[in-house]
């Protein structure tokens, strides 16, 4: 037996012992255990105020969601916020004591007014790590596009922020370029791509075509889901081809509040 099938059956098997313990509860158990029905628990469900562990192909809730000592509503907050990390990943950061939190666990500071505040800004750093935006540049010397990027930069970012904000973040962090003597580049391909930690896959969100040409930048905008656009910017003085991809970014950051993909600000069903 291999060492990753090893932990995956121990896995199995800790969850099994939770759901006998009854620390993992099915959605009906659950819904009894706060006197709501079944359909409201799907919809907190949907929205993140809650999460399910699969355990045997059947979905359970974690029993201290339903726990009558903390505040609901700030929990299924911070549930919102740890939403881009999986499942099982949840349930450990909510019960593991972490030195940012002054070794506590999460549970037992979120009902601390300034504890919780500083619950909220670990808990978007941790839920940051599962998720990364990726902008790679690829540009044209000569005649020909260099077929593989001469910059490409990284950085963990919320998946629900605002794709340019993410886009701008990775290229702030700074990235490795190819280029030891830049040329003058007139024009490019960019590349932001989301790659999910977890499940090791990525999917290309958008794309930028550039012609730089008298300090002015045309750009074709193609983002999934949307219709293609075009845009002009006008260039100030700037150093190289990522500088000039951080300034479109910073514009459309600015311009484009509403590409962003998730449900971070929903509300959860109010518990009757």
């Amino acid at each position: 037996m291999t060492f990753h099938r090893r932990v995956r059956l121990q896995a199995r098997r800790a969850r099994r012992q939770m759901v006998r313990n009854g620390e993992l509860l099915t959605l009906t158990e659950f819904g009894e255990r706060l006197a709501i029905k079944q359909s409201q628990v799907i919809r907190m469900l949907a929205t993140g105020c809650l999460f399910a562990i699969d355990v045997d192909g059947i979905a359970y809730i974690p029993a201290i969601l339903a726990d009558p000592v903390v505040s609901r509503k700030r929990l299924q907050s911070i549930c919102r916020i740890l939403a881009p990390a999986p499942e099982d990943c949840r349930l450990g950061y909510l019960t593991t004591r972490w030195g940012n939190l002054d070794g506590r666990a999460p549970l037992e500071v979120i009902s601390d007014g300034r504890g919780y505040r500083r619950l909220r800004e670990m808990a978007r750093a941790y839920a940051a790590e599962w998720s990364r935006t990726t902008v790679s540049i690829r540009v044209v010397i000569g005649k020909s596009m260099v077929p593989t990027p001469v910059y490409v930069s990284s950085a963990e970012a919320d998946p629900r922020e605002n794709l340019w904000r993410r886009a701008r973040k990775a290229v702030e962090e700074g990235g490795y370029s190819v280029l030891t003597a830049e040329p003058n580049v007139a024009q490019a391909a960019v590349s932001i791509q989301r790659t999910d930690v977890a499940a090791g896959n990525g999917v290309e969100e958008a794309g930028l075509k550039l012609r730089i040409r008298n300090s002015v930048a045309s750009v074709r905008v193609e983002v999934d889901g949307f219709p293609p656009k075009s845009k002009q910017f006008r260039l100030a003085a700037v150093e190289s081809i990522a500088s000039i991809v951080l300034f479109i970014l910073t514009t459309l950051a600015e311009e484009d509040g509403v590409l962003t993909m998730g449900s971070g600000k929903k509300r959860c069903a109010r518990l009757s």
